[in-house]
């Protein structure tokens, strides 16, 4: 390891992690903070190794601790899917908006933030509280506008606000961007609407959109 034996023990930790020896891995990367605490990547690194081993308590506050380091949107990434991991859905959403700040342009984590807000959607539906929901996934819609699927939510709550023009003019605007989408389809062609009746229930896409007809209708 030469003359930066904190430099050699990060090395070693990045080669055992990519032969898949995680807690090897991990314990290279520890004794790389002992010899240098602000070693670079060493605690994210280890939080996501420690993701991997189901350590997810752990992971995240690795992540604080490079984010106390050095600020970066793939830290609060790793830190924002730990959290929802831990059911701290709130805080979450935090943390995948401070990376967002960061990194206005990066696709997944608009894709994670519009998930925490549309879920929000999905709990204010479940209750019939449609005017909350349609905020909610108004403002999915704009931080992951490449997903159909809120902006159909949002007109799914319209509807069940008595709004149907509005939701009708949606639901066109849709597919104009997404003319496959089947649900905005089936509204179409097929003259399927929501049954608000007692509340609602939307399903939120963990990562593309799907489509469950037994609970929107």
């Amino acid at each position: 390891r030469g003359g930066n034996p904190a430099y050699g023990w990060f090395l070693e930790g990045q080669v055992l992690a990519r032969e898949g020896k995680a807690a090897e891995a991990v314990k290279a990367f520890q004794a790389s903070l002992e010899e240098n605490p602000r070693t670079p990547l060493a605690h994210q690194y280890i939080g996501e190794l420690y993701m991997q081993l189901g350590r997810v308590r752990e992971a995240a506050e690795e992540y604080r601790a490079e984010l106390d380091l050095a600020p970066r949107s793939a830290v609060y990434r790793g830190l924002g899917l730990a959290l929802r991991q831990l059911g701290q859905r709130d805080s979450a959403e935090m943390a995948f908006r401070a990376g967002l700040k960061l990194a206005p342009a990066d696709r997944e984590l608009r894709s994670l933030l519009a998930q925490e807000i549309g879920e929000k959607g999905l709990i204010a539906s479940d209750r019939g509280k449609w005017a909350g929901a349609l905020e909610y996934f108004t403002e999915a819609g704009r931080v992951d506008p490449a997903n159909p699927f809120y902006p159909f939510a949002a007109a799914n709550a319209l509807w069940a606000m008595g709004r149907e023009k509005e939701a009708e003019m949606r639901i066109a605007d849709l597919l104009r961007r997404a003319p496959d989408f089947p649900p905005a389809r089936a509204w179409r062609d097929q003259g399927i609407r929501p049954d608000t009746t007692g509340g609602g229930s939307l399903l939120l896409p963990p990562s593309k959109p799907r489509y469950d007809p037994d609970r929107l209708h």
